[in-house]
């Protein structure tokens, strides 16, 4: 969603939230008067060099060093919430027999 404005009415006359369109951050940056030229060519350079796809590749590497990472230590926790020896499943169930 994009930056809450405000208030309005629905087709309803149902009580609304407004909404501007959706942007990046960079974008409502580069609106504002806050930088300076040179800083705002700068920041454009950098999202240009930027690439989403080989970013979303080595999170994907970091991931799977967490996960096995994490591995050992989450067999652990299985280990230790299940008792090696299982309990009687049936003790104290009474089971019908089959008519003969």
């Amino acid at each position: 969603m994009g930056l809450h404005l405000g208030w309005g009415t629905g087709k309803a006359g149902k009580r609304k939230r407004l909404y501007d369109t959706p942007r990046v951050p960079l974008d409502r940056q580069l609106d504002t008067h806050v930088l300076t030229d040179k800083q705002k060519r700068e920041l454009i350079a950098f999202r240009d060099r930027l690439d989403p796809a080989a970013i979303t590749r080595r999170i994907g590497e970091f991931q799977d060093v967490l996960i096995v990472l994490a591995k050992d230590t989450t067999g652990q926790l299985d280990l230790a919430q299940f008792p090696s020896v299982p309990p009687e499943v049936h003790k104290g169930t009474r089971v019908k027999r089959a008519a003969s």
